[in-house]
Parts: structure tokens; sequence; C-alpha cells
């Protein structure tokens, strides 16, 4: 088993809706929290899972970024997510949340836990006139 992907999807306040995936560059990350994106679900694809799981398996994602409200002082955010199975076709999908993105990169780590191999991603945001 094996992670296969990273995406990360803002989250728009005023609509209740997300963007495509924020990797692809195909999304606008200049000034998201003026358009009023705040905040960033970030998905870790997992690929060769079995249908059933036993035992579960864990997955870690670290996220280092300065949160948009901040000028300096970045914050470190360690989540942990379970899945207890995979699909049909061995995919299975861990979300995790991060608060207060959209001025600043977020650089992204995921790992299946107990596993040594990382796959690094970053959410290249940015603000200024």
């Amino acid at each position: 088993m094996r992670i296969a992907a990273i995406q990360a999807k803002l989250f728009y306040n005023s609509t209740g809706t997300f963007s495509e995936n924020a990797l692809t560059g195909r999304v606008d990350l200049w000034n998201s929290p003026f358009d009023s994106s705040y905040s960033t679900l970030v998905l870790v694809e997992l690929d060769g899972l079995p249908e059933y799981l036993a035992p579960e398996v864990r997955v870690e994602l670290v996220a280092r970024y300065i949160p948009f409200d901040r000028v300096k002082g970045g914050i470190r955010v360690r989540q942990v997510e379970w899945i207890r199975n995979g699909s049909e076709d061995g995919k299975a999908y861990a979300a995790f949340w991060l608060k207060r993105t959209g001025c600043n990169p977020v650089h992204l780590a995921a790992r299946i836990v107990g596993q040594r191999r990382r796959v690094e991603e970053t959410i290249q945001f940015g603000c200024g006139e």
C-alpha cells in the first residue's frame, strides 16, 4: 500500500463550495482570504489497499505554515486519520482540515504510519497588492 497523491481544496465560506485541486496550478491562490477562503481540505489518496483492513491503517499529515492572520510565527499542524476499509479498486482517502490558510505557502508531508516514505507538496498561497 502507498500514498498515490495529495489534493488540496480551498473551502469558500460564502458559498459552501470547494475549489478544484489547488496543487494543479489552475486555482488562483493569490489573496485567497479576500475571496472568502480561510481553510483548506487536504485529501491523501491511498492505493493498493485491500477492501477490508485488519488492522486499520493510520495516515499522518504534517503541515507547516504561517496563518494568514499573522505576520510571522509559523505553526506545525500534525493530524492522524484512521482508514478502516479500502474500496473494490484498492483506493481510500484520508481527509484533513487546515484552518487559517491563505497568504503563506503551506508545506505538506503525508505518510502511512509505520512506513518511511513521505509524499510532500506545497500549496503556493500568497498575498499582496
